[in-house]
């Protein structure tokens, strides 16, 4: 039996950590041991089966700004080197189990020492990329212990799990970014602390039981549980070289039909090619044009392939389009210092390397922009991309280490 159930048998007062960013741009820290009069902290716990409900807030009474908040923490759970398992719900689902060489000379991947005989395993960021859940769970096969971020507002958060080899324990508890200015109030979203019989299993269908109050799962069209694979596709890449004219999906076909696959993603299908000249998403004359890729979309259809356009959700190409001009560059998220976030794509020697910003996706002309890529080729403007100077190719030797797809 996990004992981990120990824990859970009172409330503690729970302990929790908050990180703060002095005027002067020191980071330091304050925790529940050795709290700050200037920041306050305030935690309710509500027994619940199993567990507590913990609730709270955190108010900035300093001059700095509160840019985390690491909490409820639940310490003091038992880790068998042998059976127990940390169960990640991000991606297809991780089970951890390397607690025993956390401490070694060959650290796995994931692990990090924090303090002396400390190391720490940090989750994904919910929500994200890597489609986590907000809840972790410790156990070993037989019964555990689970923490879960009941949040219906869907803010962002992460677990941390402490880990001490020498004492065979460690902590789970949610971190919370939550960049609180002075003179304002955070309130904590329920956090459900639990022990359970069984396995991670139980755990998973608590979590699944609140979301389903909360949120409308929609139903999905039964073609994606049948669709076989997908072939994508670049068109055109980056330094505008051109793979597949619209006028060669009838081959497009035929080579998905010999590889067994029935949907076919198009990438690099707009004047730029792959990665150049974002969110400018128009049809290429030299590839045939509106007419000729709406045409060949129909055949691919005919033939029995559905058919997804790509088209970036975020990134722009800084100085590259008259959207930047107009719109981008006042739009772009941008650091602290004022400096751009940014990504960058280089794929070909031949060109130069070309710099992304993040567009913001609260702002009214990317939304509008965004929902215009969305439109079917047939109706999507039909300008030309007018090129700034910033965007122009370079000439010179083209690479051969090229394929036709990725």
């Amino acid at each position: 039996m996990l004992a981990g159930v120990n824990c859970l048998a009172k409330p503690a007062p729970f302990a929790w950590r908050v990180t703060v960013e002095e005027p002067d741009g020191r980071v330091v820290e304050a925790t529940s041991a050795a709290p700050r009069a200037d920041v306050e902290v305030a935690l309710d716990a509500v027994e619940t089966a199993g567990g507590w409900t913990v609730t709270g807030r955190v108010s900035n009474k300093g001059k700095g700004r509160v840019t985390a908040f690491e909490g409820p923490i639940l310490d003091g759970l038992p880790v068998d080197k042998a059976r127990s398992g940390l169960y990640v719900p991000d991606g297809f689902g991780r089970r951890v189990s390397s607690f025993a060489a956390a401490d070694g000379p060959k650290r796995p991947i994931g692990w990090k020492p924090v303090g002396e005989g400390e190391y720490v395993y940090e989750t994904a960021n919910y929500p994200g990329r890597q489609l986590a859940m907000p809840w972790v769970a410790l156990d070993d096969g037989k019964s555990g212990a689970s923490a879960m971020v009941l949040d219906p507002v869907a803010r962002a958060k992460r677990f941390r799990f402490r880990y001490r080899p020498a004492k065979g324990a460690g902590a789970i508890a949610p971190v919370h970014p939550i960049f609180l200015d002075p003179g304002h109030t955070w309130t904590l979203p329920p956090v459900a602390l639990a022990r359970y019989a069984g396995d991670w299993h139980v755990a998973a269908r608590k979590y699944r039981a609140w979301y389903d109050t909360v949120r409308k799962t929609d139903a999905f069209p039964a073609w994606t549980k049948q669709v076989n694979g997908w072939l994508l596709v670049i068109l055109k890449q980056q330094n505008e070289e051109i793979f597949w004219p619209y006028g060669d999906f009838d081959k497009l076909a035929d080579y998905a039909d010999k590889l067994g696959l029935d949907m076919i993603g198009l990438f690099g299908w707009t004047v730029g090619g792959h990665d150049h000249l974002y969110p400018d998403y128009d049809p290429c004359p030299k590839m045939g044009g509106r007419d000729s890729l709406v045409k060949g979309i129909k055949l691919l259809q005919k033939r029995g392939k559905r058919v997804c356009i790509y088209a970036n959700g975020q990134l722009q190409q800084v100085g590259a389009t008259a959207f930047w001009e107009q719109y981008g560059k006042d739009i772009a998220l941008v650091k602290r210092d004022g400096s751009l976030v940014l990504q960058h794509y280089h794929k070909y020697s031949d060109i130069p390397r070309y710099d992304f910003a993040l567009g913001c996706l609260h702002a009214t002309p990317w939304h509008e922009r965004m929902r215009s890529s969305r439109r079917s080729p047939a109706t999507a403007r039909d300008t030309a991309t007018r090129r700034l100077p910033g965007a122009t190719r370079r000439s010179g030797r083209r690479s051969s280490n090229r394929s036709p797809t990725r």
